[in-house]
């Protein structure tokens, strides 16, 4: 027994005997009331056992009515409690249950967009999937994949607003247009751009994205796409630059259409506005933006990669480049650089 249940039974004890001393007292005090009134002695003793019986059964009572009393209190305090833990878990699940719907919601209306979407849905659906099994306890990959996801997502947001724009030189955007044009690629290559720190052979034609972009050139052709070049180049350069040539070759090699036009010969209207750009279809205008170089023998850098799929913009490149290619003249690519360049 702990001491806290001692005490407990001690006091219990100690309340019966303060009121069976009580009881004891009154019945005392009763007896002699019934003496002085010289009753007889048998009704005298009844009469005092019943009396202190009865001041017994009262204690007993009114003791019985305070624990009452105290019981009544604790249930209802527990009461209380339990209503209020009841109700704060009924909202708990009411928030719950309303959070799963909201986002049994918003699932739902996503997959009515993919449905909706242009897009194939089982890329979609596939992109949601990897996502899901990204490995939770590597924080370094889960980062690094949120990052990208955002940054496909800003793209898309852009593209949707018909211009979306990269900072530096872009690398899968050109590829993945070249790879998937159906009808038409029309292109300038300025020396700004495409040139090296030495001219044409240390160039972008010669880099590993240049290489890659004429083999996605080269299948683009072979299913039947037309693709159109114009290089904008002084004829003396292009008869000194063997380099320039044999890239002239490499590409008309591949059924690529190739014209070369001297800065000299620009139209008047497109001097000031002439930009790196590529059409594809007609419908995709792919511009990049030139650094401003300082001296000599300093590889161009690239600002920024833009993608416009404004239909105004797209047709005012598709007009320019008609005029660059009525002005261009054909490249002919024979035994000596002279004879090329004619």
């Amino acid at each position: 027994m702990t001491s806290s249940e001692r005490r407990a039974s001690f006091g219990n004890a100690t309340e019966v005997f303060r009121k069976a001393l009580t009881s004891l007292l009154i019945g005392a005090i009763a007896y002699a009331i019934t003496n002085l009134t010289h009753q007889p002695q048998i009704w005298a003793i009844t009469l005092s056992i019943f009396i202190a019986g009865v001041v017994l059964v009262v204690q007993f009572l009114v003791t019985f009515e305070e624990r009452l009393k105290e019981t009544s209190s604790v249930v209802k305090q527990h009461s209380t409690t339990i209503d209020q833990r009841s109700e704060q878990q009924s909202d708990t699940i009411k928030r719950l249950v309303e959070r799963r719907f909201s986002e049994i919601h918003t699932v739902s209306e996503l997959f009515g967009l993919i449905e909706e979407s242009v897009l194939s849905n089982d890329i979609v659906i596939e992109l949601l999937r990897n996502a899901a099994d990204i490995d939770p306890t590597s924080p370094l990959c889960h980062a690094f994949a949120e990052a990208e996801i955002r940054r496909m997502s800003q793209f898309l947001r852009e593209l949707n607003q018909g211009d979306a724009t990269y900072n530096g030189e872009d690398r899968d955007w050109l590829l993945t247009l070249a790879r998937n044009a159906h009808s038409s690629i029309d292109a300038t290559s300025l020396p700004a751009v495409d040139a090296g720190a030495k001219g044409w052979d240390d160039g972008f034609w010669e880099s590993d994205l240049g290489n890659r972009y004429l083999e996605a050139q080269r299948d683009a052709v072979q299913r039947g796409v037309n693709i159109r070049r114009v290089f904008v180049a002084r004829e003396e350069d292009t008869a000194a630059y063997r380099s320039f040539l044999r890239m002239c070759q490499r590409q008309i090699g591949l059924n690529i259409k190739v014209r070369v036009l001297s800065p000299d010969e620009i139209p008047q209207t497109l001097r000031n506005v002439m930009i790196d750009f590529i059409l594809f279809d007609g419908i995709v205008s792919y511009e990049v933006t030139p650094a401003v170089t300082v001296g000599t023998n300093v590889h161009p850098a690239i600002v920024n990669t833009r993608v416009v799929l404004r239909p105004e913009k797209v047709r005012q490149n598709a007009e320019h480049f008609e005029e660059l290619w009525s002005a261009a003249r054909p490249v002919r690519v024979d035994s000596s650089p002279e004879a090329a360049a004619s």
